[in-house]
């Protein structure tokens, strides 16, 4: 169903936007996939399980310690060459 305000699948954070493969690249696709209703949908399109999107990082000093063994990794590779 048509949005006729801002909440569309485009801006729902239970939709989730789809990638197709083609040869070795990702391309983003026109459709969504909606985690509530479990089907494809089209970004325009709405629905009463509208939710707003949330942003959320990953500020953990786990992450930051993974970040900082892979940036060791890297230049012990790199010292080399």
């Amino acid at each position: 169903m048509k949005a006729s305000s801002g909440k569309t699948c485009k801006t729902c954070n239970a939709c989730k936007q789809i990638y197709r493969r083609w040869c070795v690249r990702f391309w983003s696709d026109k459709r969504y996939y909606c985690a509530v209703r479990r089907e494809m949908t089209k970004r325009e399109n709405s629905c009463e399980d509208w939710r707003e999107k949330q942003i959320a990082y990953d500020l953990s000093a786990q992450r930051f310690d993974e970040a900082e063994r892979n940036i060791k990794v890297l230049m012990e590779y790199f010292k080399d060459k």
